[in-house]
């Protein structure tokens, strides 16, 4: 069994899998009710239990021991195992997580996971009865804590480096500021767009470009604060104007762009357009500042057949300043 559960530790970079495996394992080896694995955090260093099996198990998953507390606590602090043969004699046991589970358990099995030279958590199993444990299960459950360790913290290591690789995609294709596509990913969906349009001569697209009237001069005269919450704001206002799967990019200042896949004609692009306009108007209050927008939007779509996006951005940015130049809030 123990043979088996190093395998699936070898072969697994799931923190879940590890776990299940930990309290399968258990049950195997040893004649317990439940058993459960108790984690550090290592914001708070309290113990948390991530997993756990047998019965009580539902009430007890999530909770947290303090550092120190109880039987597990001590088996971290200490770094030793604990066999405890009636815990109504033992001073380290914490009543309070018999009371969560609803019922006593009378003995425990408490061993360490140890990693390099630290403890990571505890692998602790129990019976309902007293005297369920004996030496060489402790002997047992150490060698399985010992492999599972290294798994647990390899399962970790795996998911944050997959974290911080989502990060760091997150803050290439996003824009800090207000949470938007930026325009790489923009040009990445643009990219898209106008081959599948080559391809599929029924599919159309648009692009709205979207400069804000005046945002200058609210930024000049409120504060970047209020301008920086004026964009946040208009961001969601934008989102709440689209369908699902289009897409909201802030190209930079007060510049976003808005595309729209897969509509039917250039009246569909206009009717997002005027809810743009509709939705901008309302009036926007922002630190106790009542601040009005507007914006001026170019529309450009697929019907022209467009090789590159260069060519489709520039003719979205210059219909823009077309609306700009026939009168304010205008597409």
């Amino acid at each position: 069994m123990l043979h088996r559960a190093g395998q699936i530790f070898s072969a697994t970079l799931d923190s879940n899998q590890v776990l299940t495996t930990v309290l399968e394992t258990t049950y195997k080896l040893l004649k317990i009710d439940s058993v459960a694995i108790w984690l550090i955090d290592p914001m708070t260093k309290e113990l948390v239990c991530n997993q756990a099996s047998g019965i009580g198990s539902e009430t007890v998953q999530g909770w947290r021991l303090a550092p120190g507390q109880g039987i597990a606590g001590w088996t971290v602090s200490h770094n030793e195992s604990i066999l405890v043969s009636d815990t109504h004699t033992n001073e380290y046991h914490s009543k309070g997580v018999d009371q969560k589970r609803g019922f006593e358990l009378r003995s425990m099995l408490s061993v360490p996971l140890r990693f390099k030279d630290g403890v990571i958590g505890v692998i602790q199993a129990a019976n309902k009865q007293v005297n369920q444990f004996t030496l060489s299960d402790q002997t047992l459950l150490e060698l399985l804590a010992g492999s599972a360790a290294i798994a647990i913290e390899n399962a970790r290591l795996y998911e944050e480096c997959n974290q911080a690789v989502e990060r760091l995609w997150q803050q290439a294709h996003h824009d800090n500021l207000t949470g938007l596509p930026n325009r790489a990913m923009l040009i990445n969906h643009l990219e898209r767009v106008v081959q599948l349009a080559k391809y599929d001569s029924a599919y159309l697209f648009a692009v709205l470009f979207l400069d804000l009237n005046r945002f200058k001069l609210i930024n000049d005269s409120f504060g970047h604060l209020v301008g920086d919450l004026l964009l946040i704001e208009v961001a969601r206002r934008l989102e709440r104007c689209i369908r699902k799967g289009d897409i909201v990019a802030r190209l930079g200042g007060d510049e976003f762009t808005i595309l729209l896949e897969n509509i039917k004609d250039m009246a569909e692009a206009m009717q997002v357009a005027d809810r743009i306009n509709a939705e901008l108007s309302c009036q926007i209050i922002l630190k106790g500042q009542a601040v009005s927008i507007t914006a001026s939007i170019g529309i450009t779509t697929s019907l022209k057949r467009y090789e590159q996006v260069e060519d489709l951005l520039r003719d979205a940015d210059s219909a823009m300043y077309e609306a700009k130049s026939n009168g304010r809030g205008r597409a």
